[in-house]
């Protein structure tokens, strides 16, 4: 794929190549990443917290020039309301150490 300057227009181009709308579908991209911005919160403990609770305390990892994967799911319109429908985006470098939620 084509070099993309946003997640916003990585998800459009993958979107337009895909066969059905109504699948879901595994995306894997390896490569070097100029900039990339993810956000990850912290190990929790029973009785688990509700995941607004949890992202107060979230912390924001900004990349530049890092070689890694970003793996992302893309769900159907169908599954709202027993799922979220659209792209969701993880991000791990090379060396399996820094990464997070997209």
């Amino acid at each position: 794929m084509d070099s993309v300057k946003s997640l916003k227009e990585l998800n459009r181009k993958i979107s337009n190549s895909l066969d059905s709308e109504n699948l879901f579908y595994i995306i894997r991209i390896d490569g070097k990443f100029r900039k990339i911005r993810t956000r990850s919160v912290p190990a929790q403990q029973k009785p688990y917290p509700p995941l607004k609770e949890v992202v107060k305390d979230q912390s924001i990892f900004a990349f530049k020039d890092v070689t890694g994967t970003l793996i992302g799911i893309k769900s159907p319109t169908y599954v709202k309301g027993i799922g979220v429908p659209g792209f969701h985006w993880h991000f791990i470098n090379k060396e399996r150490t820094s990464g997070g939620h997209v």
